[in-house]
């Protein structure tokens, strides 16, 4: 008898959907008996129709859709209320389908109910992806700023204590250089480094209406994915916009993703400000970029922006970028720069200056070479990171009856 599987994300923003949507349709083409209960928050399937679609064509596949507070599903509740409500809605799905099997698909944002009190009476088995760990980022790049470091302590001791829960079948990793330290720490928890699913659709558009109207001479930069300070968007706006007038009038600036809630107004008006005072083109779009559409849009780029703001764990543009076969300007910061610089993907910067990210863009303006880039190791690193290869690590722990 096949298990019964919970896939549990109450997210709707940045990787989420997409994680969802790679596993239904690995579901709905494998077909391979059992229960896939699919539950996300009433916000991520109203925007996110696919996950419906492919649960009326897959064999025991259902969407449940979890009632969430205002704003709860764009990330915005604080750390506190949101494990509180993870944990509450994931305990009451589980018990009223009598799972087999609970997949978070963030096991970050149940940590210390996994280490504290996330208990059940039947054998039920518990798996999750862990994105964020950042214990070993000192051995990655040197000695880092105090609040670092006390952040990188305390992450230990929480997954080191959420490894103990006695239901933890398997932490799926994000960083494999993280993997070996987990598996230190780990008594009946298999740690497992997960590949990043990249997903190209086959009905894959020769072009981007976003690239539409921009100055075919002109050098043009993208930086993609949920628009907001995080990724560095005001820094790149002032580096682009301290260089001279003549680098200035041979570049092309693509933004595509969406604004939060929250910085959106500030941003935006810089956007518009940028727009208004420099020679750089712009092309702005707020709005859900489709699946079908992102590739191609990075494909007729010149280099892609990853320039995240002392980011922790992976970054699925990275991979993106690789299987495009457009270099990266990107942060020296952790797994992200360990990984261009190891695969050979692009230059890294300390991304919170705005003189290191406009240095750099200035000297490969005329200069593409600059910026280094190794094709071929680059085509390695995203055929390692696909859609299948996600699908099946997940699907061949998941489908396990047994229990330990």
């Amino acid at each position: 008898m096949r298990p019964r599987i919970i896939l549990f994300d109450l997210n709707q923003e940045g990787h989420h959907p997409q994680y969802l949507e790679c596993l239904m349709r690995y579901w709905t083409l494998r077909q391979p008996g059992g229960e896939l209960h699919l539950v996300v928050s009433k916000e991520s399937a109203a925007r996110h129709p696919v996950f419906g679609e492919l649960a009326e064509t897959a064999r025991g596949a259902t969407v449940h859709q979890a009632s969430t507070p205002a704003g709860f599903a764009s990330g915005e509740a604080n750390a506190f209320k949101s494990e509180r409500l993870n944990r509450k809605l994931a305990k009451q799905y589980a018990e009223a389908l009598r799972a087999d099997h609970l997949m978070f698909m963030s096991l970050d944002s149940v940590q210390f109910s996994l280490a504290l009190d996330l208990r059940f009476s039947w054998p039920l088995a518990l798996s999750g992806i862990y994105f964020r760990p950042s214990f070993h980022y000192g051995e990655l790049e040197g000695q880092r700023v105090a609040r670092e470091r006390m952040t990188a302590v305390a992450k230990q001791l929480t997954i080191r204590a959420a490894l103990r829960n006695p239901h933890l079948r398997t932490l799926f990793s994000l960083d494999p250089l993280a993997t070996p330290g987990l598996m230190q720490w780990a008594r009946h928890t298999d740690c497992i480094y997960l590949p990043e699913p990249l997903w190209d659709p086959p009905n894959d558009v020769r072009g981007s209406p976003l690239t539409q109207g921009l100055e075919p001479t002109r050098r043009r930069l993208v930086l993609f994915g949920s628009l907001d300070k995080r990724k560095g968007v005001l820094l790149v706006l002032d580096a682009l916009q301290g260089l001279p007038d003549n680098l200035q009038r041979k570049l092309s600036l693509i933004l595509a993703g969406r604004l939060n809630d929250r910085e959106g107004p500030e941003l935006r008006r810089r956007i518009h400000s940028f727009e208004a005072g420099s020679a750089v083109q712009l092309a702005f779009n707020d709005d859900h970029i489709p699946e079908a559409e992102i590739q191609p849009l990075l494909r007729s780029c010149d280099l892609v922006l990853v320039t995240y703001q002392r980011h922790t764990g992976s970054s699925g543009l990275l991979i993106r970028a690789a299987a495009a076969g457009v270099p990266v300007l990107a942060s020296n910061h952790g797994l992200v720069g360990s990984q261009v610089r190891s695969h050979g993907l692009g230059l890294t910067v300390d991304s919170t200056s705005a003189d290191e990210i406009r240095t750099a863009i200035a000297q490969w303006v005329d200069h593409p070479k600059a910026i280094p880039f190794d094709a071929d190791a680059a085509e390695r690193f995203a055929r390692a990171n696909t859609a299948d290869a996600f699908s099946e690590t997940i699907f061949n722990r998941l489908l396990v009856r047994e229990h330990q």
